[in-house]
């Protein structure tokens, strides 16, 4: 993060945005201020031995009585659970994530109200609120968990001390809508007035897709719905990819699979290899998987005053725009700036609008 003043709003609560995804953390506590951590995690105690034995491990978490959860976002060689699980949103694990993720954004020492997300089709059940799943992640993040104390003797944790959830792709919306002070912006809402607003977010598990309706009055529930097609199968296509063309036996570790899709190119055994031919073709055939998902819920997006592309897919896939949305012209697209932020920036302005209105 940029700074560590943050957008105080009410009595010493600071709004947060926290789009706790399956592929990363994201924490966005105002303009300039956002952080993005891997949602990489061990369900349980990993001891690593330090270099400074007086140094205690501040990745353990203990979430309850006896229960712990290691943080290994960083760490290449250490290993991770799948966070592509039904229970993740409620999960001890997702709870150590969020925890740790507002710690390393400077939130820590103050009280913050967050907001998080869930996916179209888990936050809405037959069109209605699944007010059971809602309520049992708004629980587990307010659940208190630990871990060792710093060198002063204390633990730098953040005070969730309220915590609301949206849908994700609704939150994007409110991103597009409103600015960090809870103005609207005139052309957007002219638009979104009179015509309905598709938002595809593309995320490490899932394709939200969701058709808001005019006004912001609601969604078109028959075409907003969640594919299971997001970045964790484009990094399982490159594992499979690498293993082959190298030989490999192991599965190549995450942070490996990032660089080469980042750069190009994939080091082995300390040398670099050219692999962007390979990586084009897995992120051609995303752009194929996410394209056909769009098209069944969408159609023909020419009724939609604005088609929002968000998500860290979008930041993939920005250049495959006509794979993802065949027969869209560039103008029906829109592409925010940094998209991967787009849900946690609209969570930060709901959080921030909530506290506001006090």
């Amino acid at each position: 993060m940029a700074s560590n003043n943050f957008n105080e709003v009410a009595g010493g609560v600071f709004p947060v945005g926290v789009d706790d995804g399956h592929f990363g953390i994201k924490v966005v506590a105002g303009p300039g201020r956002s952080f993005v951590m891997p949602a990489r995690a061990w369900a349980g105690k990993l001891l690593t031995a330090q270099f400074n034995d007086s140094q205690a491990a501040d990745n353990v978490y203990e979430t309850a009585d006896g229960e712990f959860v290691t943080i290994t976002a960083n760490d290449v060689a250490a290993p991770a659970v799948d966070t592509r699980s039904a229970d993740y949103p409620t999960s001890s694990v997702n709870r150590a994530l969020v925890a740790h993720a507002l710690i390393e954004a400077g939130v820590a020492g103050h009280q913050v109200s967050i907001v998080t997300g869930l996916p179209v089709d888990r936050f809405y059940v037959r069109g209605s609120k699944n007010i059971e799943l809602i309520e049992a992640k708004k629980s587990s993040l307010l659940r208190p968990l630990s871990r060792p104390v710093g060198s002063d003797g204390l633990p730098h944790l953040a005070t969730v001390v309220e915590h609301a959830v949206i849908s994700e792709a609704v939150a994007a919306f409110l991103d597009a809508q409103l600015d960090f002070d809870g103005n609207e912006d005139p052309e957007f809402s002219e638009i979104s007035e009179v015509m309905p607003v598709a938002v595809v977010d593309v995320g490490g598990k899932t394709t939200d897709i969701a058709v808001v309706r005019e006004g912001g009055a609601g969604l078109y529930s028959e075409k907003s719905g969640t594919a299971e097609v997001g970045a964790l199968y484009l990094y399982d296509q490159l594992d499979r990819r690498l293993r082959e063309a190298f030989q490999l036996k192991e599965e190549v570790p995450f942070a490996y699979r990032k660089r080469a899709i980042e750069t190009g190119s994939y080091m082995l055994y300390g040398k670099k290899h050219d692999v962007s031919k390979m990586v084009a073709e897995a992120l051609d055939d995303f752009a194929v998987q996410v394209g056909h998902e769009v098209s069944k819920r969408l159609k023909d997006a020419s009724i939609f005053g604005r088609t929002l592309f968000v998500g860290g897919g979008a930041r993939l896939l920005a250049s495959r725009c006509g794979q993802v949305f065949p027969g869209v012209p560039a103008e029906g697209i829109w592409i925010p700036d940094e998209p991967e932020f787009a849900n946690a920036r609209g969570m930060y302005k709901a959080a921030h609008a909530s506290l506001s209105q006090r």
